[in-house]
């Protein structure tokens, strides 16, 4: 066993550019035979990191603070908070942004097993002293992207940028294994939003920031199957939430509901971006879900097999890439009830 303090390891901290740094963590000058490297992405609020391209497999944990990761070319786009996870594959092009009012903190693990090509960094990171790295790898596995120069005859073909559609937070029981059927109570009566409710009480974002909007769903149906019927929630920041109550027709499975109350929430807001001038792609969705199948699902980690769930899952997708950003994570049954109701 090796404990070390991180605030020793500031010396060998590398700068990418105007607030952000890199801090090795992992391995150290005493780490013999290292398989993994770790390292400290720390950002400051409204800075970003180039470009960067890990040249293994890659996982990032968000500490602390709030931000987005956005893919090659700028999409696809995620949320990032207290949580996150995130997979990137080898060679997958990436940008990490601090959104929040608080330093973004991410650790980075990266396989060092796997290596490619080494990967000079871009002429916009900030110039360093030369120092010696005892034992660790000199090709971090976060190192930024360059102009790749024509292969010679030996090297081998460069990675094809992979799908990071996938990027997510996930809740502490996503996964898990299915709870057992639930009777649903019959939904509460329709409630009326207030006056001027959700795009109309919201500011112009402004330029390269994202309105994030909070979205929580829950649908059902009498009988499993048989009426289904649903409710969702859209709360802007700083605003009172808009609930809405949807009733659908008969012979309805609950992840029918599920699925349909989802897409009546997303139809909404286009709806009524559309309708004050604004559009999906300046906004985030931060969504919130009991439902593990649909969750799931969505995430990528669950196939589509049913069905009457397949064109739902397809529309769904089709209405969240139209948004700037979207993530979706599982919540507990008891906030379902104390969000929507019911």
């Amino acid at each position: 066993m090796q404990i070390t303090d991180a605030t020793g390891q500031n010396d060998g901290a590398r700068h990418l550019g105007p607030g952000v740094r890199l801090v090795p963590l992992y391995p150290t000058a005493h780490a013999d035979s290292a398989l993994l490297a770790v390292d400290l992405l720390e950002i400051e609020p409204g800075s970003e990191t180039p470009q960067l391209q890990g040249s293994a497999e890659q996982v990032l944990f968000v500490l602390s603070g709030r931000g987005q990761v956005t893919g090659a070319g700028g999409s696809p786009s995620a949320l990032l908070g207290p949580g996150s996870v995130v997979y990137l594959s080898q060679g997958e092009a990436h940008t990490v942004r601090a959104t929040g009012s608080e330093p973004l903190r991410v650790l980075s693990s990266a396989s060092l097993l796997v290596r490619a090509a080494r990967v000079e960094a871009q002429a916009a990171a900030a110039p360093r002293p030369d120092r010696v790295r005892e034992s660790r790898p000199a090709d971090p596995a976060t190192a930024e992207v360059a102009p790749t120069p024509e292969p010679e005859a030996s090297e081998a073909p460069a990675p094809t940028m992979a799908d990071i559609s996938a990027i997510m937070k996930r809740g502490s029981d996503v996964g898990a294994a299915p709870r057992p059927e639930r009777r649903r109570t019959e939904p509460a009566p329709e409630t009326e939003p207030a006056a001027g409710e959700l795009a109309e009480e919201t500011e112009e974002p402004e330029h390269h920031e994202l309105l994030e909007l909070s979205v929580a769903f829950d649908g059902g149906s009498r009988g499993n199957p048989g009426q289904g019927y649903g409710s969702y929630l859209v709360q802007s920041p700083g605003r009172k939430p808009v609930v809405k109550r949807v009733e659908f027709g008969d012979n309805y499975t609950n992840n029918q509901a599920e699925y349909d109350s989802l897409i009546a929430a997303l139809e909404y807001i286009i709806d009524r971006l559309n309708a004050t001038g604004r559009t999906p792609e300046q906004v985030a969705l931060d969504i919130k879900s009991d439902s593990d199948l649909v969750v799931n699902q969505l995430q990528g980690t669950y196939k589509v097999k049913e069905g009457g769930l397949k064109p739902r899952h397809a529309r769904a997708l089709e209405l969240l890439d139209q948004f700037g950003a979207w993530m979706i994570a599982w919540h507990p049954r008891e906030e379902s009830v104390r969000l929507l109701g019911h």
